[in-house]
């Protein structure tokens, strides 16, 4: 039995034009291959702003309106590009190299609490965040809840469906897929 993920609604987004970003500014590449076709599982927490949404527009107006806390050596002009609930993340508009740091910023203090060198490590460290790893995501249910829990001992985790030995593929797995059984089971 294949347990898949249920995928996000959001499939694209359309950037900000490039006749009102900081002159000078290039998004990441890696960014725009996003904006044509992102499948990512509702595990994923950040939603990527759209520059032609309502929503999206006022990003925009707001970015310069909000006094931040940005850390006390930069000088950012926030470009956002995605929001977590009460957190956003913006590109650095001053930064023209085609990979601008990315600064994450809680909106209720308007402080800065994280900065990232690019937006791959913000993107990594966003999927690490929801548990979803990299492509494929087949590989992991996207149920909160698995059917029984493992008992654990000297690192290994014995699965309660045919009691065989596994690890977890990564630190920030919530599951481990029995290799002997094909079930998935939750951490204890």
């Amino acid at each position: 039995m294949s347990i898949r993920y249920d995928f996000s609604s959001q499939r694209s987004f359309t950037p900000y034009s490039d006749s009102i970003l900081p002159t000078g500014f290039r998004y990441p590449i890696k960014y725009l291959s996003l904006s044509r076709e992102m499948l990512y599982p509702v595990q994923f927490l950040w939603w990527f702003n759209d520059s032609t949404t309502e929503v999206g527009e006022l990003c925009w107006r707001m970015r310069l309106h909000r006094l931040i806390d940005w850390p006390l050596s930069e000088k950012v002009d926030p470009i956002p590009f995605a929001r977590n609930g009460e957190l956003a993340a913006y590109f650095d508009g001053n930064d023209h190299s085609g990979d601008p740091p990315v600064f994450v910023v809680h909106l209720p203090d308007s402080v800065c609490i994280d900065r990232y060198e690019n937006f791959d490590a913000w993107l990594a460290a966003a999927k690490e965040e929801g548990g979803i790893g990299n492509p494929p995501y087949d590989k992991i249910s996207a149920e909160s809840s698995y059917p029984a829990a493992a008992e654990a001992s000297d690192g290994y985790y014995f699965c309660p469906n045919c009691y065989e030995a596994s690890v977890p593929l990564h630190t920030y797995d919530t599951a481990i897929l029995c290799d002997s059984c094909g079930v998935f089971f939750n951490l204890k």
